[in-house]
């Protein structure tokens, strides 16, 4: 045994680095060629002892690896994660693997990163060869992996750290005026710094017109505050960085301009939040602004339904009883009972 051991990751280009192309969150890709081959100018049958490959500039650390799965014949595959190196060695009684039994393990080896965003630049991994005859190790060969790159989302959390939900709930009372809505909200996107836009939609205006939303831009951020009040629509437009475009949807606040008997309509209003990246928009996530009524007090009009709400009767010295409001009328937009009612004369 005194020649050199030799690698082919592919029999088409035997003397090229083997190029493959990883989709990132995808699936493992195969980093050698379905024809690929090893060889041994030695006289006789050729056994192996081992094969390798190594990720030279694993950039992500234990977020990538490789693997070979399923089993080989007369190997048996050991993954070192220190070193990011995936060795198959010679196993059995055999004295070694044969040609074949290495070359589909080679074949069988996958490259797979798991990082939400891969490490860039560059977005490119080096994979490295060798493989071994137990004497004589071969010359390195090389896999070229390309990283294609997949936009991430921009994330909406309203409830903020700490909350296991995304989304939140306010308290709106009765004429207490405008009432921040997400005061806790935190935006993320691992891939991007910078975001476009964000929308806040008002999806059920019991009260109309008399339902506002309004927020204050960071100081600085050059973000355009826009409020459609037929469309309930309230448009944060930049671009702008994602911690100031955060700031101004912190800022965000609801208000009813509607008070007094019967207001405002106290079912629960639903803000609908969604954030641009320009490429792609968050998952939509809701604040939900539940009303606190205020109690109304009792309205009373003692003539009924001529105008205005007091009465008069004359009464004859020495006469009959008069009834002194026989027109009179209650009202109490949020009792049906009452508890009492004080009469109160004055002579003159």
């Amino acid at each position: 045994n005194d020649q050199v051991p030799v690698l082919a990751l592919s029999a088409a280009q035997p003397t090229a680095n083997f190029s493959v192309t990883a989709v990132e969150g995808g699936p493992a890709v195969a980093v050698a060629g379905a024809d690929a081959y090893v060889t041994d100018a030695d006289s006789g049958v050729t056994r192996y002892a081992w094969v390798q490959v190594q990720i030279v500039d694993a950039l992500d650390g234990a977020e990538e690896a490789l693997s070979m799965p399923g089993s080989a014949s007369n190997l048996t595959a050991y993954y070192f994660p220190g070193n990011h190196t995936l060795r198959m060695a010679a196993s059995g009684a055999a004295g070694g693997a044969s040609a074949t039994e290495v070359a589909l393990a080679v074949r069988a080896v996958r490259y797979q990163t798991t990082a939400v965003e891969p490490a860039h630049p560059p977005t490119h991994r080096t994979l490295e060869w060798t493989v071994s005859d137990g004497v004589f190790v071969s010359p390195p060969v090389h896999t070229d992996v390309t990283l294609q790159l997949v936009n991430d989302l921009p994330e909406v959390d309203l409830s903020g750290p700490g909350d296991n939900s995304s989304e939140s709930s306010v308290l709106f009372t009765e004429g207490q005026g405008p009432t921040a809505v997400f005061p806790q909200l935190t935006l993320a996107d691992v891939d991007n710094g910078i975001l476009v836009a964000a929308v806040v939609q008002l999806t059920n205006p019991a009260d109309g017109a008399a339902e506002v939303l309004a927020a204050t831009a960071a100081g600085g951020s050059g973000i355009q505050v826009t409020f459609d009040a037929v469309q309930h629509q309230l448009l944060l437009q930049g671009p702008a960085a994602l911690a100031d475009l955060e700031q101004t949807l912190r800022s965000v606040s609801y208000d009813n301009l509607l008070f007094g008997p019967g207001h405002p309509n106290e079912a629960t209003r639903l803000l609908q939040v969604t954030v641009s990246d320009g490429q792609a928009n968050s998952t939509v996530v809701t604040a939900r602004v539940r009303f606190h009524g205020v109690n109304d007090a009792p309205l009373v009009d003692l003539n009924g339904a001529q105008p205005g709400t007091g009465s008069a009767v004359s009464f004859v010295e020495e006469g009959a009883g008069v009834l002194i409001c026989p027109n009179a009328a209650l009202a109490d937009v949020d009792n049906t009972t009452l508890q009492q009612v004080d009469l109160l004369f004055d002579v003159f």
